[in-house]
C-alpha cells in the first residue's frame, strides 16, 4: 500500500487568500460605511423638510384668519428681548389674539459650537404673554410685506411699510438646519382680511 503524501498550503498561497480577505473586508467595510452617511443624510433631509413644512403650515393657519397686520417694531420690550437680533418679527392680531412670531436663542449648541435657534410664537392677548417654542434648527427668519405700488407688487420690510392695511401678503424666508444640512425655504403667504 502506498501512502499518499499529504500537502499544506503554501506559505505564498496563505498570503494571498490573506490578503484577499483583508480586500473584501475592506470593501465591506466601505460599503457599510457608505449607507451609514446616507443614512445619516436622509435623515436630516426629512428633518429639514418636515421643519419648512411645518413653519409654511403655521404661519398659513395664523394668517389665514389674520384679521390685522400689526408693526412688529411695535411689540412691547419686554417682548423684543427675547427676539434675536438677525429675526424679523410677524405680528398680527387673529380674531382678539395679538399673535407674534419670532426667532430666539435656546441655551443648546450644536456640534460646532453655535447656538440653536427656535421659531416662537406669543400670544400677546394673554397678560402672561405665553411663548410656545414651535420648532427648534430654524435660522434668518426674515419677514417682508408685500404692498401694491405704482400697479407693481414690491416686498419691502417692515421699516418701509406705512399703511399696515395696504399690504397684501407676506414673504417668509429662512433656513432650516439639522446638524450639517441646511435647506432655505420661501414662501409668501396671503393675509386673509385683505
Amino acid at each position: 500500500m502506498k501512502l499518499k503524501r499529504q500537502t499544506g498550503q503554501s506559505l505564498i498561497e496563505l498570503m494571498v487568500a490573506l490578503a484577499l480577505g483583508l480586500i473584501l473586508s475592506g470593501f465591506i467595510v466601505a460599503i457599510f460605511q457608505s449607507i451609514r452617511r446616507a443614512s445619516s443624510y436622509n435623515n436630516n433631509l426629512i428633518t429639514v423638510q418636515e421643519t419648512g413644512r411645518s413653519v409654511f403650515h403655521l404661519l398659513q393657519r395664523d394668517l389665514d384668519n389674520a384679521t390685522e397686520l400689526i408693526n412688529p417694531e411695535s411689540i412691547p420690550e419686554n417682548i423684543q428681548a427675547h427676539v434675536h437680533e438677525s429675526s424679523g418679527v410677524l405680528y398680527f392680531k387673529k380674531g382678539a389674539k395679538k399673535l407674534v412670531y419670532y426667532l430666539s436663542a435656546t441655551k443648546r449648541k450644536d456640534e460646532k459650537g453655535d447656538a440653536v435657534f427656535e421659531l416662537d410664537r406669543r400670544d400677546l392677548s394673554i397678560s402672561r404673554h405665553n411663548q410656545t417654542a414651535m420648532l427648534d434648527g430654524v435660522q434668518n427668519f426674515n419677514i417682508n410685506y408685500g404692498k401694491i405700488t405704482e400697479g407693481n407688487l414690491n416686498f419691502v420690510p417692515a421699516q418701509h411699510i406705512t399703511i399696515w392695511s395696504d399690504v397684501k401678503l407676506v414673504k417668509v424666508s429662512f433656513i432650516a438646519e439639522s446638524n450639517t444640512l441646511k435647506r432655505t425655504f420661501e414662501f409668501v403667504l396671503r393675509v386673509a382680511s385683505r
